[in-house]
């Protein structure tokens, strides 16, 4: 990804006219909730404004809570959940990319047993998706 992204930060309209005015991308945060109301007025919104920006185009996925080096079987199925929610959403959209948070919190596990915990995670995630998205994993914490 070498290029500039506009994070849209829930202001569709000015993020798209910045990026079609500069020949910019977008990062896609109006996903970020998996709890909001009215989703598919808003995916039918960003459909509209999507396509008229040419630069690339990603999506922010959910982060608050989630690990994906989990020991709770709960928390990690629910990463899963809202991972799969990400990936289906930028499908949807066209997105070719996702932004993650990996959810480590120094200190509170070992940290190789969260690496491998989370290795895990990853190749379960990927066992049925193709190549056409690829995710961005932000490092908040050092690992």
């Amino acid at each position: 990804m070498r290029e500039i992204r506009v994070c849209d930060e829930g202001n569709l309209e000015a993020a798209a006219k910045l990026c079609i005015e500069y020949h910019l991308g977008i990062e896609v945060q109006g996903f970020i909730d998996p709890y909001m109301e009215h989703r598919e007025e808003v995916i039918k919104s960003y459909k509209k404004v999507l396509p008229r920006i040419n630069g690339g185009k990603s999506l922010h996925a959910p982060f608050w809570d989630l690990n994906v080096g989990t020991k709770m079987r709960l928390l990690r199925q629910e990463t899963m959940n809202m991972f799969q929610y990400a990936y289906d959403i930028s499908k949807e959209l066209g997105c070719t990319e996702i932004v993650v948070h990996n959810g480590y919190i120094p200190g509170t596990y070992y940290e190789k047993s969260w690496l491998e915990r989370a290795r895990i995670f990853w190749q379960e995630f990927f066992e049925d998706k193709d190549d056409s998205i690829v995710m961005y994993i932000i490092m908040v914490n050092r690992i």
